[in-house]
């Protein structure tokens, strides 16, 4: 619950410091309504685009971070290391989430 009032407080703060943005490209436009729908498509757009971003960040960070685990694992195949690089390589962030879901995960649990 913490991580989404974060994560809402953080987007409210970044939607509220475009405000002045909108409130001025409104000001100076011969037609308000039109520099305001200018200005609002532009900021939609702006944050748009900065959470896609994020997002391929995020993707691309995970994607590296299964590499590394794979590559830190104690294999008792020396095969089963060289199959998940390859799998994890290739099929980028798939390969990952496949790799996550049905290999770490269950020799996570596996530890404990």
């Amino acid at each position: 619950m913490n991580k989404i009032l974060k994560i809402s407080s953080i987007t409210a703060g970044a939607v509220a410091s475009f405000y002045p943005l909108a409130a001025r490209a409104e000001n100076y436009s011969d037609a308000s309504t039109a520099g305001g729908a200018l200005a609002g498509f532009a900021i939609f757009f702006i944050l748009l685009m900065m959470i896609f971003w994020v997002g391929i960040l995020l993707l691309w960070i995970f994607w590296l971070v299964m590499i590394i685990d794979i590559v830190k694992r104690d294999w008792k195949n020396t095969g089963d290391r060289a199959a998940y690089l390859v799998l994890v390589i290739f099929m980028n962030i798939i390969g990952a989430l496949i790799y996550y879901f049905a290999v770490k995960r269950h020799l996570d649990n596996k530890k404990k």
